[in-house]
């Protein structure tokens, strides 16, 4: 009697079932069987992967994906590929249809399909070869080895939280290359802030208590993100909380107590306008008892950072002989530091001279 063996074929395909006499069979009957079963499994398989090609393979660069995102279109896209389009069109690649929004969701399902797939073997070497390489280049791994190399736009792209922080403050201040841009600077300060960055915290705190970026002018919201910043030592953030809560508006009430707080905060960690505003709270008597010494010496650390604020109203105090001895000419040569920033240093080096000039007294700056 003749029996029945089965051949393995694709994981997860029915094994084909073969006559096979009990006598051993002769080498070309068992090369021809060996070829056809070779050309069934190379059918499957390239039916498998027509098949599979809807789901993992990116409809743009045709390529398997590495990091898969649903587009409002229903399609899979690999991410770098649909962002670059939609820096340009607003219509589906695949239906060019109008896309309702331009918004992408990471497709885990795929993303999953994929990794196993390629650990399976069932792919082409050549292929998981190049997806593995893919793979690494768009890896946390490799943002830091651009990072490292002072590629820092390149690594923000891939996701390193502190290089889309420093992208932030690039694109708000127009510096290193980058175009002054308070939108690009919003987009790259959420996705910092997102991920803990104190620098990306800073700036969209920043943007929310300026209204920049396209964002509406939100103290409320200003302090929650400088709050998370201060809480990493950002001494900026503790300023600028300092001089909101001393201001108060859009949302937030004043409290100069609060802001003699944060104020203090920044002027000892070092921030020369924070030092200024403690100054300035000293010598109002603003949120603390009013205290001439004081404020001289916290003007005098900020004066001393080239502060041409600070450096006006300490020239002030010491003109006029307040919170310690009276030096004309040390308050004038700060007068002359900050005159080309500060015009109310020129004001008053001007009536300076007119005073000494007329033998009169001083009055008041």
């Amino acid at each position: 009697m003749p029996r029945k063996r089965k051949i393995k074929t694709e994981p997860g395909t029915s094994s084909l079932p073969i006559d096979v006499d009990d006598q051993q069979a002769s080498p070309s009957s068992s090369s021809s069987t060996a070829t056809q079963e070779l050309a069934r499994a190379k059918k499957k398989l390239k039916t498998t992967m027509s098949e599979l090609s809807e789901i993992v393979m990116c409809p743009i660069s045709h390529e398997l994906m590495v990091d898969p995102v649903l587009a409002a279109d229903g399609n899979s896209y690999e991410r770098k590929e649909i962002e670059q389009w939609l820096e340009n069109h607003d219509t589906s690649p695949v239906t060019n249809l109008q896309l309702e929004t331009k918004t992408l969701f990471e497709n885990h399902a795929v993303k999953q399909q994929i990794e196993k797939l390629v650990e399976s073997g069932e792919l082409d070497g050549d292929m998981c070869v190049e997806w593995l390489e893919r793979k690494h280049k768009q890896s946390p791994e490799h943002a830091q080895e651009l990072f490292d190399e002072g590629k820092v736009e390149e690594a923000a792209k891939l996701g390193h939280a502190k290089a889309q922080g420093l992208m932030a403050r690039r694109c708000w201040h127009g510096s290193h290359g980058v175009t002054k841009d308070p939108v690009k600077c919003v987009e790259w300060a959420k996705k910092a802030a997102a991920q803990g960055d104190m620098v990306g915290q800073h700036y969209l705190g920043y943007a929310y208590d300026l209204g920049e970026g396209g964002l509406a002018k939100n103290w409320a919201l200003a302090k929650e993100w400088y709050e998370k910043a201060a809480a990493q030592g950002h001494a900026s953030s503790m300023n600028n909380l300092g001089f909101m809560y001393r201001e108060g508006g859009h949302g937030l009430t004043q409290n100069h107590v609060t802001a003699v707080k944060w104020y203090r905060k920044g002027a000892e960690a070092g921030n020369k306008t924070a030092q200024h505003g403690l100054g300035l709270c000293y010598y109002e008597g603003e949120g603390v008892t009013k205290n001439l010494v004081q404020a001289r010496t916290w003007l005098q650390k900020s004066a001393d950072q080239d502060d041409e604020d600070a450096q006006c109203m300490l020239g002030k105090m010491m003109v006029m002989g307040e919170g310690g001895a009276m030096d004309v000419t040390a308050g004038r040569a700060l007068w002359q530091r900050a005159a080309a920033a500060n015009q109310q240093a020129q004001t008053n080096l001007d009536k300076l001279s007119t005073a000494l000039r007329r033998g009169a007294g001083f009055g008041n700056f």
